[in-house]
This record gives structure tokens, sequence and C-alpha cells, in this order.
């Protein structure tokens, strides 16, 4: 599940995460994209340098915080545990 620490095509932050493409989609924002293309969430990056971590949520058909963490691989931690 962890693998060496690069930086991706995207632009998107480093991550040890495998199995996950971070697809920018704006400036401060990232589609976190599972392998089979399904996406997970998203990672927006705060002013701070936090970055906030946001699942979609089908029934409410909206994006919803499940938390803020200084590094990707905590963010991306999280997503995938909600999963």
């Amino acid at each position: 599940m962890i693998q060496t620490v690069q930086r991706q095509a995207t632009g998107a932050p480093p991550t040890r995460w495998r199995g996950y493409r971070l697809l920018r989609v704006g400036p401060d924002l990232w589609r976190v994209c599972a392998r089979d293309g399904i996406v997970v969430g998203h990672l927006a990056r705060a002013e701070t340098g936090a970055y906030e971590a946001r699942r979609f949520r089908p029934a409410a058909r909206r994006f919803e915080s499940i938390g803020s963490f200084w590094s990707v691989d905590e963010a991306l931690e999280t997503l995938h545990h909600a999963r």
C-alpha cells in the first residue's frame, strides 16, 4: 500500500499511497480517483498549508469535509478508510 514518494505529472503533491491518482481540478484542489477510476473524494489545500479531505456523499449529492490534515498521506488514509 505504501510506495516511494514521487511527484505526479498532474502537479499533485507527493504521496506514498499507491492505487490512487490525484488529478488537479483547481489551483489548490485535486480529485482523488481509485485505480478503477471511481472518484473517492477531493483534497483541497488551505492557505494554512493543511489539506482538507472531502468525501462524496451520494445521498446528499455533495462533497462533505471529513477532516483537515497536515500531510497528503494522512488525508488520503482518511479517504481510504472512509470508503
